[in-house]
């Protein structure tokens, strides 16, 4: 009977041994982050654009978009650009789009402009008037596009 208790408390070591090393290296290995991760939760972010047209909220969930894949924000991005009436994200609404429907890049572009005849009618017009919308708000990026675009014949 004593043999059988010594056993068992030896038993008992073993098991909490093995638990606290395992316990110890988790507590070692540090939490990997992206460098795009904005340290702010991503639904506050969120809220900050939608409602209050927080630039810095942007600018810190655009950076972090690039973790997710292309279009995961677009609706919040879009208001950005057509409620809150910036460059920026008018800009970042026409490369979501672009990016979610592997848009191919025109070859001989000087600018990286995009080839558009790929993408349906509507998503087209989309794309297009959320350039030319970054292009009345001032965006450069926008504007050298813009002009590329009407000078291959893209866009009218």
């Amino acid at each position: 009977m004593t043999m059988s208790r010594i056993l068992i408390f030896i038993l008992i070591l073993l098991i909490s041994a093995c638990v606290s090393k395992e316990t110890k290296e988790t507590l070692e290995i540090e939490e990997v982050r992206s460098m795009n991760d904005p340290g702010v939760p991503i639904y506050v972010l969120i809220d900050s654009i939608e409602n209050h047209g927080n630039v810095h909220a942007f600018d810190l969930l655009e950076t972090a978009s690039l973790d997710f894949r292309a279009g995961e924000f677009l609706s919040t991005f879009m208001i950005m650009a057509d409620k809150h009436n910036n460059a920026f994200a008018s800009m970042t609404v026409y490369y979501q789009l672009v990016w979610m429907y592997n848009v191919p890049r025109v070859d001989d572009s000087e600018n990286g402009i995009y080839a558009l005849d790929s993408l349906n009618l509507e998503t087209r017009k989309m794309v297009i008037r959320y350039l030319i919308q970054a292009d009345s708000l001032g965006n450069q990026e926008a504007i050298e596009h813009l002009e590329e675009y009407r000078q291959k014949g893209i866009i009218k």
